[in-house]
């Protein structure tokens, strides 16, 4: 036995042993002179373990498979993963720094240590950033367990890696659920976390990972409105810390935002000067349908914005019928002519005579118009749904 005088089967390995059980490592590092003829010939070993019927598991226990892996220098990491393959859940080390470094993406794969903080820790300082490997182990696991006396830096610096391992562990439910299971003690600095579209922001907001502030979601608007928008309505404070840089080039779809909060789109629509500087002519339409569908009405000076940025005769028409009281003919006729042709006409005067629609609104608005002066004549055009109107040409 000590010349090596016998070949690797699971009977002759019974028999240098003196057992009729299993050939896994932990029978065979009993037998030294087995144990290193094993190790000497991984080939020929990972034979025996694939054709014995009585075998289980390769290995199975931790202490059998610490003590391999320090041993197994003449094992490549391909002969290493054929043993891993059925080593028994038993086996799972507690740390990974108790066996070579090299082994640790194949420990991985085969989910033999446990998920913790120490553990995730190591693996990133050593092999580098979440692979394919550990974000499997991370997803099967379903949570990062804290360890005793864990520093809550280094907690959350592991929770930032985990957050932004959309490579390997794209969908961000799975990455938002791990960092919650590890029941940090304090918020992680948005500034760490790599913005991305979608929920993320969102669930870190309902978790109470990160502060409900300005500031984080300054960070994350890179990430375009589908990150900001589910964000806004998971918010407590959002309607408190808004500013019109928070919330640039997301006016419009802000405002048509179902899932924006009422007080959110009220607040921009008050406030509609300073958060649409610019004549934005999506973002003027939608703060105008906005209050026409609260029965609301908007300042006559942004009525008129509306009306030379959209040039929407129906939605302009009704922004100021809605306004409180009625303006006045000349008011009226001011901003229907920042519509285009033939409103302008009422300014211009270059036609004597032009057709607007014949609904409410035209109607309310023309015979003020009339009223008061601006223009001279308003009649039906016989079976059509227009109004002929005539002007006075000075």
């Amino acid at each position: 036995m000590h010349q090596d005088l016998y070949r690797l089967t699971a009977d002759n390995l019974r028999e240098a042993l003196g057992s009729r059980d299993d050939v896994s490592l932990d029978l065979v590092r009993g037998n030294d002179d087995v144990y290193k003829r094993c190790l000497r010939s991984p080939q020929e070993y990972l034979a025996v373990l694939a054709s014995d019927i009585r075998k289980p598991h390769s290995v199975l226990t931790e202490p059998a498979l610490v003590g391999f892996l320090n041993d197994a220098e003449a094992w490549n990491l391909t002969d290493v993963a054929a043993l891993l393959t059925t080593a028994a859940p038993g086996s799972r080390l507690e740390q990974l720094e108790v066996v070579p470094s090299q082994c640790w993406p194949v420990l991985a794969a085969h989910d033999l240590f446990r998920s913790t903080v120490r553990n995730v820790r190591s693996y990133l300082s050593t092999v580098g950033p979440i692979d394919d490997h550990l974000a499997a182990l991370l997803v099967r696991a379903g949570n990062i367990e804290q360890d005793e006396h864990n520093d809550q830096d280094q907690a959350n610096a592991v929770a930032i890696e985990v957050l932004n391992a959309t490579a390997t562990i794209p969908d961000a439910r799975h990455r938002i659920g791990l960092v919650v299971s590890m029941d940090l003690r304090q918020v992680i600095p948005a500034a760490g976390i790599t913005p991305e579209t979608g929920v993320l922001l969102a669930l870190l907001l309902k978790h109470n990972l990160v502060d409900d502030s300005a500031d984080t979601f300054l960070h994350f608007r890179s990430a375009g409105w589908e990150a900001i928008e589910p964000a806004i309505a998971q918010s407590s404070g959002f309607a408190e810390f808004m500013s019109p840089t928070l919330v640039d080039g997301f006016v419009a779809e802000l405002l048509a935002g179902e899932r924006v909060p009422l007080p959110v789109r009220d607040m921009v629509v008050s406030e509609l000067a300073q958060y649409v500087p610019q004549d934005d002519a999506a973002a003027l339409r939608a703060a105008g349908l906005h209050v026409l569908s609260l029965q609301r009405s908007l300042p006559l000076d942004q009525v008129c914005r509306v009306a030379a940025t959209t040039h929407a005769p129906d939605l302009t028409s009704q922004l100021l019928v809605a306004c409180t009281p009625l303006p006045s003919g000349q008011d009226i006729a001011s901003v229907l002519a920042q519509l285009g042709e033939p409103y302008s006409s009422l300014v211009t005067r270059d036609e004597n005579e032009f057709d607007v629609p014949e609904d409410q609104p035209h109607r309310t608005l023309f015979e003020k118009m009339k009223s008061d002066g601006v223009i001279t004549g308003l009649k039906k055009r016989p079976r059509k749904e227009i109004l002929v109107v005539s002007l006075e040409i000075s």
